[in-house]
């Protein structure tokens, strides 16, 4: 079957790429898993309590009839059984079941994502792009921001405080509410053991050297942006992309101007193309799966 993305839309002034929202999803996905589970249970809830209003009621009927009848025993059988519905432990209702930690990590990281592209987006105008979902063997990229001034990658970090790197390896020190230290040297890592910056710098570089052989681009910028409100920089040390901020620092200004090319309306419209078909070609391949699952 073949794979087609969604053309660019306006995002406010910046274009909008989508090739793929497969962390949205799953994000469907599992909401949706978690609300047919709940439905089922709340059915049979339902059913659990409506079957024992009918036996009390039945209970009734039966002690009604038993003293019109002049049953004393039915009578006082029908009385043990109605007292005995009514005190015996009945069905409990059910409650939606939370998400997921893997799922709050998706929607954690879609909403680190949507911050950036509505920061881009309120500073860049139109003649900009942001490509959304590229993947290629080497993993996914973010964020592509294609136009006049370049191409720039973007990995997206939506975690909560203090961020460190020594050139591949990364790790974070958490904090509460109230600035306590709860724990230090988490890593920063994907399933594949790689940090942040291998996750970007591995498919950008494909993604680069596919470019090059069409078009003359250089080198595409890379960009690691932390998200999240209380996301804060500690020790980088020889970090291996352009830039580390978090996004209330991030001067896209500065990361444009490292950018000394400078690219027509055509060449943009070009580089955009070449994206699109190399993440469609990819997502074609047969060999795509053990590819992306070893990268996540």
């Amino acid at each position: 079957m073949s794979y087609e993305p969604k053309l660019p839309r306006k995002l406010s002034s910046v274009r909008k790429l989508i090739l793929s929202d497969h962390v949205n999803d799953k994000i469907t996905e599992a909401k949706k898993n978690r609300d047919d589970e709940f439905n089922t249970q709340y059915q049979r809830y339902c059913l659990e309590v409506s079957n024992r209003m009918e036996c009390i009621n039945s209970c009734k009927s039966e002690i009604a009839f038993s003293w019109r009848n002049a049953d004393i025993a039915a009578v006082f059988y029908g009385i043990y059984r109605y007292i005995w519905e009514h005190i015996k432990p009945g069905p409990i209702q059910p409650t939606r079941r939370a998400a997921s930690e893997e799922e709050e990590k998706w929607n954690s990281g879609s909403e680190g994502e949507r911050r950036v592209a509505d920061y881009l987006s309120a500073r860049l105008p139109d003649d900009w792009t942001i490509v959304l979902g590229y993947s290629n063997a080497k993993g996914e990229i973010d964020q592509l921001l294609v136009g006049p001034r370049g191409i720039f990658a973007i990995e997206i970090k939506n975690v909560n405080g203090v961020v460190h790197c020594d050139e591949d390896q990364w790790w974070r020190d958490k904090y509460d509410n109230y600035g306590k230290l709860l724990e230090t040297n988490l890593p920063m890592a994907d399933k594949g053991g790689r940090g942040p910056s291998r996750q970007l710098n591995e498919p950008t570089n494909l993604l680069q050297s596919h470019i090059n052989k069409k078009l003359s681009i250089g080198r595409i910028q890379r960009a690691v942006i932390l998200s999240h409100n209380k996301s804060m920089l500690g020790t980088l040390t020889s970090i291996t992309v352009d830039v580390v901020a978090t996004i209330h620092n991030f001067d896209y200004e500065r990361m444009l101007a490292r950018q000394s090319k400078i690219f027509e309306a055509i060449t943009v419209d070009e580089i955009l193309n070449e994206i699109r078909q190399h993440h469609v070609d990819f997502k074609s391949s047969p060999h795509r799966m053990s590819s992306a699952s070893a990268h996540r």
